[in-house]
This record gives structure tokens, sequence and C-alpha cells, in this order.
């Protein structure tokens, strides 16, 4: 009898575990050496692809969140809220 077929990550949850584990080598090597240097994302929502990984400002702010140090990423300043 066979048993149930063992999931696996899809390839688009396999890169984005892939990048947020390098961006976490990077800010890691950041942090132990104190510098000012910081990570951005910019998500090309209007590129005509279907297999971005992080379309949308939303996608890019909650990938960032899961990130173990968060306060080092970014995004692109043009959709950075303004203080004026």
């Amino acid at each position: 009898m066979k048993g149930p077929r063992p999931t696996r990550p899809s390839p688009s949850a396999e890169a984005l575990d892939r990048l947020a584990e390098a961006i976490n080598a990077m800010t890691t090597y950041i942090a132990e050496r104190n510098y000012s240097t910081r990570i951005a994302l910019e998500p090309k929502p209007n590129e005509p692809r279907g297999d971005i990984l992080l379309p949308t400002v939303g996608h890019a702010l909650a990938f960032i969140e899961s990130l173990d140090s968060p306060e080092l990423g970014g995004r692109e300043s043009r959709v950075r809220a303004r203080d004026d």
C-alpha cells in the first residue's frame, strides 16, 4: 500500500527561503562589523512577468518583516513615506 506523498515546497517558496537565508547572512555580516549599510529591495509591480518573487510593495514589506533583522532591510525610496 502506498503512503501519502510527502509535500514539497514550491520552487518559489524555496527561492524565497534561499533569498531570506542570503539576506540574513548579509545582515549578520553587516551587524558584526558595525557597518551602517542597509539592504534595499525594489518591487517591480508593473513588470510584465508572472514569476517575480516580490511583485508588489506589500510582498516586499511582508518579506522584510520575516527576516532576522528587518531594521536593516528597506524599500526603494520612491515608495518610502515622506516626513514633509
